[in-house]
């Protein structure tokens, strides 16, 4: 979000920031009051129940991009997505080599895409 902020200073954009806690009924909201604000452009987290409020945004025309994961029904969307597998399976790794044995994995109850290959990583190194 600062990195976004900083970006945000250099131009004449004015950033809002809208956190939903992953609640789908919330980012609708949200999302729909950026349409209605006629926000010149949308960044957001994507969550799977709204798909019908991301496509209501592609038709109005008003750009889109999601950031952090990215919905395979979405090809036309571009996304900004870092490799959570990776970083997870780095962080597993770091964990056992200063000796820790009961590492917990949570993040399991929302099915993103992200969380899932984070829980893959988890289960495959904890092996």
């Amino acid at each position: 979000m600062e990195g976004m902020q900083k970006a945000f200073d250099a131009t004449d954009y004015v950033p809002f920031v809208a956190i939903n806690g992953f609640d789908p009924i919330r980012n609708r909201k949200e999302l729909l009051s950026s349409l209605h604000r006629r926000d010149e452009g949308i960044i957001a987290l994507p969550l799977p129940d709204c798909e019908e409020v991301y496509r209501s945004i592609i038709q109005s025309g008003v750009p889109l991009v999601f950031i952090g994961e990215e919905l395979s029904s979405f090809k036309e969307v571009s996304s900004a997505v870092w490799d959570s597998e990776a970083a997870a399976e780095a962080g597993m790794k770091h964990l056992i080599s200063i000796g820790r044995k009961r590492i917990a994995f949570q993040g399991t109850d929302y099915p993103r895409v992200g969380t899932l290959r984070r829980l893959e990583a988890y289960s495959r190194v904890i092996r």
